[in-house]
């Protein structure tokens, strides 16, 4: 049986208990989440650090360093000129610090692009990587970001969003996932409230929802989409 994959959570205590047996990467965008998810020391989760554009201002560099060369995967990183109000250049400089980090220890990268899809596309051509697009939701630019090689995760809307749709529809099968953004994205996502309990079922539904927008049973689906999780962490290796 292939273990549950989930590409971008956000982990609460909550949910612990619900993660047994959930292949994930789980995000820490503070010194206090990553060590959380550290003493959480669950076998099949793998931590991501970054500091998120939201934070940009308020994170400090010093700390989160040595975060980012210890964690397995850099990020969410990127740029947002949608939801966020932190100065763009104070985002630019923090984004390409940890682009530049994530090149010089080989380690792959999740990226956060709301509004920024264009500028993110053209920064990341400078710093040749495996990166993970995750909850794209743009109508523009998905092909060059699959001719530039990306992985996608599939956002939880994907049967509200039809650029989201789109994406599970379009992205080539080997470089797709899908994610949950944790219990409250998939709320988010889905305009409704939902608690720890019913994560797993909820994570299984959205596989099985991408699979029939890819016209293929869930198991194969489900296969696929965990040879792709861990080709995408292959580049830590390397």
């Amino acid at each position: 049986m292939n273990k549950m994959i989930d590409g971008h959570i956000h982990v609460t205590e909550e949910l612990l208990p619900y993660l047994q047996g959930v292949r994930c990467i789980a995000n820490a965008d503070c010194p206090e989440e990553y060590a959380f998810l550290k003493q959480a020391a669950l076998p099949d989760m793998v931590i991501s650090a970054g500091v998120h554009p939201w934070k940009a201002d308020t994170t400090s560099w010093v700390e989160m360093e040595p975060i980012l060369r210890e964690a397995a995967v850099i990020g969410e990183v990127g740029l947002d000129s949608e939801w966020c109000t932190v100065d763009m250049d104070v985002q630019r400089e923090i984004f390409v610090q940890q682009l530049h980090l994530a090149a010089e220890l080989g380690k792959p990268v999740i990226l956060h692009t709301k509004g920024m899809e264009r500028e993110i596309l053209d920064t990341i051509r400078r710093y040749p990587n495996h990166y993970l697009v995750h909850w794209y939701a743009c109508s523009c630019w998905l092909q060059e970001y699959i001719d530039a090689g990306c992985w996608f995760t599939v956002g939880p809307d994907v049967l509200l969003d039809q650029n989201v749709e789109m994406l599970a529809k379009m992205v080539p099968l080997d470089k797709l996932l899908i994610e949950s953004d944790g219990v409250d994205g998939i709320g988010w996502g889905q305009g409704k409230e939902l608690t720890a309990d019913e994560y797993p079922a909820a994570l299984k539904q959205h596989l099985q929802t991408v699979a029939e927008l890819r016209d293929m049973p869930a198991e194969a689906l489900a296969e696929q989409v965990e040879r792709n999780f861990e080709t995408f962490l292959q580049y830590q290796l390397k």
